[in-house]
């Protein structure tokens, strides 16, 4: 197994007007855990386009990576779509639940806004490759989005992240939504997807509010170079979707080794916990060091890559 299934560790959702929302975790995250965060807010621009007004950062100063940041407006007024971002990291830095936090910020303020962090387990946590298909700006219908040209040889995890804009019982009298839940019958999941939880604001009628959620297929090696999500049902309103890829590389990775004290190799000199691999051949390289064992809480361990995992 490469990638473990994702899940959602902390949402927020808030209507009172600034330029962040926070993420807080409902769990502990250990350090080479593969996250991603998905966050949607009203709209600033008029126009319909890539745009790069969000940022993210967390207490542990992680390395981010964007996804895509999209924009989708009636191209009249500001807060009458969505824009929409995603990011994407390897923890270098276990998270606390107790002190950790993300913050995605905006250029300006803006009222309606929410954020989801999703985590998912790997094998390999120092290599990801990501491919991301166009966005799709939508009202309404039946939508797919498409991923080509992965690699075959390796498993593929693929995430869909959809959002949108709409006002309660204005254009959708008898749709209703609690805080921080997505509205029901918003659109029909892709068979061979798995939705995870949704996030999203609430108001009136008269109150514009952003939705989101996420959705994932694990792809096992020889399934094929190109996959589809598509979305039915969908009802009118400014809408957002693309679908990224992520695979791992097949070259020797690191390791990532946690200890709460100094790792000892072979007896003769204390190494602070750091970045360890081991070649095929199990020997190991550890910042120009010599072979040797590893003795982690007091236990000898080597670890071998077999070409597809650590064993």
């Amino acid at each position: 197994m490469a990638f473990g299934a994702p899940s959602v560790i902390g949402m927020a959702q808030t209507r009172t007007a600034g330029t962040e929302v926070v993420v807080s975790l409902d769990d502990d995250v250990v350090a080479g855990t593969f996250v991603v965060v998905h966050s949607s807010w009203d709209n600033e621009g008029t126009a319909d386009a890539e745009t790069s007004q969000l940022s993210i950062a967390d207490t542990k100063s992680q390395t981010w990576t964007l996804i895509r940041e999209q924009t989708n407006s009636e191209g009249v007024n500001a807060a009458d779509g969505v824009t929409t971002a995603a990011w994407w990291a390897v923890l270098g830095s276990a998270w606390d639940s107790a002190a950790d936090s993300v913050t995605v910020t905006s250029t300006s303020s803006r009222t309606a806004r929410c954020a989801s962090v999703i985590i998912a387990p790997i094998d390999n946590p120092s290599v990801v490759v990501s491919q991301v298909s166009d966005s799709g700006l939508f009202s309404g219908g039946t939508r797919t989005r498409t991923i080509a040209s992965l690699d075959d040889g390796v498993e593929n995890l693929l995430l869909g992240f959809y959002a949108c804009e709409v006002r309660f019982g204005d254009y959708y009298s008898g749709n209703t939504q609690t805080a921080g839940a997505f509205y029901t019958g918003r659109a029909v999941e892709d068979s061979d997807y798995t939705s995870l939880d949704p996030i999203g604001t609430e108001s009136s009628s008269s109150q514009a509010n952003v939705s989101q959620r996420a959705s994932f297929r694990i792809l096992a090696a020889g399934n094929g170079t190109t996959d589809d999500w598509t979305l039915s049902t969908l009802q009118n309103g400014d809408s957002i979707m693309f679908l990224a890829a992520f695979e791992e590389s097949s070259t020797l990775p690191e390791r990532f080794i946690a200890a709460s004290s100094d790792l000892t190799l072979d007896g003769t000199a204390n190494l602070v916990a750091s970045e360890v691999f081991i070649t095929a051949a199990g020997t190991l390289a550890l910042a120009g060091v010599a072979s040797g064992m590893i003795v982690e809480d007091a236990t000898p361990r080597v670890l071998v890559w077999d070409g597809a995992a650590w064993v």
